[in-house]
Formats: C-alpha cells, structure tokens, sequence
C-alpha cells in the first residue's frame, strides 16, 4: 500500500482527496501546511507527497524547493495539486522537480496515471528497476530526463502559441494600415465614378 502524505489547508480539499487516494489501495496521513508537511515527512517519510500550491505562510512551491534541497527528503516524488494547471505553470513545476500536476478538482483517470509514475520512481529509488552496474540509467533517471523532456516540450507548445499570436497581430497590422485604407479608397472612386455618370 502507497504512503501518501497529503499537503493542503482546505479542510475540504484534503476530505475529498484522501476518500480518492484511499480508492486507490493509499494510505493516506494530511496535514494542514506547508510548515507541517516538512516536520512530518521526516518524521514518517511517504512513498510520495499529494502538495497543495496556494497555501498561507509557506505556499507549494517554496515547500518543494525545501524538500528539494534536503538530501533526506529530495528523492520523494511530490505532486502538485492546483487550480492552476497551465503550461507555463507545468513547465515551472517540474522545474523545481516536481514528479507531476493534478489539476483540482482531481480527475480520477488522471490521478491514476500519477499513481503509476509514482509507482515506478518508487520502485527505481528502491533499486528493483535499476540498471546492472556498466553505468546505465536508473528508473529515477529516466523519470527524470522525461519530466525535464515534457517541460522543454511544454515550453516550445507556449514559445509556438506566442510567435502565431505575434504573427496574427502584425497581419491585422497590416490590415488595418494598408489593405482597409486601399479597399476604401477603391470603393470611394468606384462611388465617385457612379455619381458622375448619374450627373452626365
């Protein structure tokens, strides 16, 4: 059974994602902050951290940086749970090395799939998926080359969605300063042109 250490200040929120997680075969242990999340998973590490974004005092991401930096907490897999699951939010996320995002409110195909990464970087951490000594990848290595891999994509899905923008803005540019005022000056001289031949 996964130890999952649940991280958010909604009352609410963590209600409802502990009843999902223990859906999944999850034992789940919550906490109400940021600041308690970093005393408890020294305390009793999980096998992954479920970590509220926008939370008072220390919000989400100052937490995983935290866990990030500490050599006995680093290699736990932490997911980010937000409203906010845009790409440039994504791209920031796995930045700081998160394992993935789960949007609120949660998707239950979509947390599956997170349970199964989870899975996975745990059974690499554990060396049941690591590579025979010769230097070959570990399983964690190998999450980690994909996350970084989805980031890079992510960002050049946002840099592609900025440069059609710019595009699209310089065409009506273009529109508005050479193409509209040609078209009208042609309709006023195909006007003018009727009202002197109604004249003659």
């Amino acid at each position: 059974m996964r130890k999952i250490l649940l991280v958010d200040d909604s009352k609410a929120a963590r209600y409802a994602m502990r009843n999902l997680l223990q859906k999944h075969e999850c034992e789940v242990d919550p906490v109400e902050s940021a600041e308690a999340a970093l005393e408890r998973v020294k305390e009793n590490p999980p096998d992954a951290i479920f970590m509220d974004h926008m939370m008072p005092n220390m919000n989400g991401f100052e937490a995983l940086d935290a866990l990030k930096a500490d050599a006995q907490t680093a290699h736990i897999p932490v997911v980010m749970c937000t409203a906010n699951d845009d790409e440039a939010y994504q791209i920031e996320a796995t930045g700081k090395g998160a394992l993935g995002i789960l949007s609120k409110p949660a998707k239950p195909e979509k947390l599956e799939v997170i349970l199964k990464n989870i899975d996975s970087t745990v059974a690499g951490g554990s060396g049941g998926t690591s590579t025979a000594s010769g230097g070959g990848a570990s399983s964690n290595q190998i999450e980690q080359l994909s996350r970084d891999f989805e980031g890079q994509i992510a960002k050049l899905r946002e840099d592609l969605k900025h440069r059609e923008e710019k595009f699209a803005q310089s065409l009506i540019n273009k529109i508005a300063k050479e193409i509209l005022p040609t078209m009208l000056r042609q309709a006023a001289e195909q006007v003018e042109q009727r009202i002197l031949q109604k004249l003659k």
